[in-house]
C-alpha cells in the first residue's frame, strides 16, 4: 500500500491530467458556425442571418454610420461570405469617397433572410440604432414572392420612413418594380408605393436595385431569385455610384 501522502499526490496528479485532458476536449470558439437549411430551396445557409449587432456607446466614432435595411439579398443568403453584398458596396464607396474627398463611410449589414416590408418595420428600431446616422431600405421582394397587398407593404415603408425622418436619419430607399407577369393592378399599386413615398418623405429613390440581375440565370443561384457573387457584383455596380451620389445630396428629389 502506499503512504497517505504519496497516495494523496497522485490523487492530485490524476485529478490534474482528468481537468487538462477535458480543457484539450473543448470546441474551438473559432469554428465555422452551424448551418441551417433553408427548406424552400433546400440551399444551406450560415446562422444567425443577421451579419451585424448594435454597437455600444463607447464604440461610436466619426465615421458615417448607414445600415442597410434588408432581407435575405442583404443578408447574403447562400453566400459563402454573408457580408458579400454590404462589402462590396463599402468598397465601392470608398473607392468614390476617396476620388471625391468626402467623409468616411461605415455599411452595416442588417439583413434577416425572409422579411417583408412589415416585418422590418417591426425591428427598425432595434436594427437602426441610436448610435445610426443613416439608413438604406433595401426591402420589398419578399412582398412581391408573397403577393402582399400593396397596401400593407404601403402602410410597412411609410412607418419606417417617418421614424428615419424623425430622428433626422439621411434615409434612401433601393426600391423595386413589380415583375412582367404581374397584373397591371397590383404593378401599379406595388410600384407606387416606391414612387409616391420617396417623393412625399423628398428620399432619394433606386427604383430597381436588382437591375440587370432578375431573371438571368448565370447571375442567380439554383433558386432564381438570390444572386450568386457575380450577380452581387452587378448590384454593387449598379447600387454604389448611386448611394454615393445619394449621400452627397445630388439625388434629392425635392
Amino acid at each position: 500500500a502506499l503512504p497517505s501522502g504519496n497516495l494523496m499526490r497522485l490523487s492530485l496528479s490524476f485529478l490534474f491530467l482528468l481537468l487538462t485532458a477535458c480543457g484539450e476536449a473543448a470546441p474551438d470558439a473559432t469554428k465555422e458556425l452551424p448551418r441551417a437549411a433553408d427548406t424552400s430551396t433546400g440551399m444551406e445557409v450560415s446562422t444567425p442571418v443577421t451579419t451585424d449587432s448594435a454597437v455600444t456607446d463607447t464604440e461610436k466614432s466619426d465615421t458615417f454610420r448607414l445600415v442597410m435595411l434588408g432581407d435575405s439579398i442583404t443578408a447574403g443568403f447562400g453566400l459563402r461570405n454573408p457580408r458579400l453584398l454590404t462589402d462590396g458596396l463599402d468598397k465601392r464607396i470608398d473607392e468614390l469617397r476617396l476620388a471625391a474627398g468626402t467623409d468616411e463611410i461605415e455599411i452595416i449589414n442588417a439583413g434577416v433572410s425572409g422579411d417583408r416590408m412589415q416585418d422590418a418595420a417591426a425591428r427598425f428600431d432595434w436594427s437602426v440604432g441610436p448610435d445610426t446616422d443613416g439608413v438604406l431600405i433595401a426591402l420589398g421582394g419578399n412582398d412581391l414572392l408573397r403577393g402582399i397587398d400593396p397596401a400593407v407593404t404601403r402602410q410597412a415603408l411609410d412607418e419606417m420612413l417617418a421614424k428615419a425622418t424623425g430622428r433626422n436619419l439621411w434615409v434612401g430607399v433601393a426600391g423595386l418594380r413589380a415583375p412582367g407577369n404581374a397584373t397591371a393592378t397590383f404593378a401599379a399599386e406595388y410600384n407606387a408605393v416606391f414612387d409616391e413615398l420617396s417623393t412625399e418623405y423628398c428620399v432619394p429613390l433606386l427604383e430597381n436595385f436588382l437591375d440587370g440581375v432578375i431573371g438571368e440565370p448565370s447571375l442567380n443561384q439554383q433558386d432564381g431569385i438570390h444572386p450568386t457573387p457575380e450577380g452581387v457584383s452587378v448590384i454593387v455596380n449598379n447600387v454604389g455610384p448611386w448611394l454615393h451620389e445619394a449621400l452627397q445630396g445630388r439625388h434629392d428629389p425635392c
